[in-house]
């Protein structure tokens, strides 16, 4: 496996795990608290790509949902959805456009999603 720093850097296994213990992973967290909705983008430090990738896939973003949603319901395709990108800027604009999405399928939610 190989182990990078936010910036993309690599370190060792032990610098990473040192850094992952003692860091804040989360790099954005949005929630649709009605909904019961919650965006997460988190740096993982490992790389999660697979093949030849020029670069490694350091932060996560995923979709939680607290409830069974129905096959037909437009949400139902982001349950546990999940990316993985390679600098925290791209996973930041990613995790805005997904939260974005979702705020559309939502509808005129209200309260608005809240940023933490």
């Amino acid at each position: 496996m190989d182990y990078y720093n936010r910036k993309g850097e690599p370190v060792t296994q032990e610098e990473w795990a040192e850094r992952y213990m003692w860091e804040d992973i989360r790099v954005k967290l949005t929630e649709f608290e009605e909904q019961g909705i919650r965006v997460s983008t988190i740096w993982l430090g490992i790389d999660q790509a697979w093949g030849d990738m020029p670069a490694p896939l350091i932060f996560e973003t995923m979709v939680f949902m607290d409830q069974e949603l129905s096959e037909d319901d437009p949400l139902q395709y982001w349950d546990e959805f999940c990316a993985r990108y390679p600098t925290e800027e791209v996973a930041v604009a990613e995790h805005v456009k997904i939260v974005a999405t979702i705020q559309r399928i939502i509808d005129n939610q209200e309260p608005k999603a809240i940023e933490k």
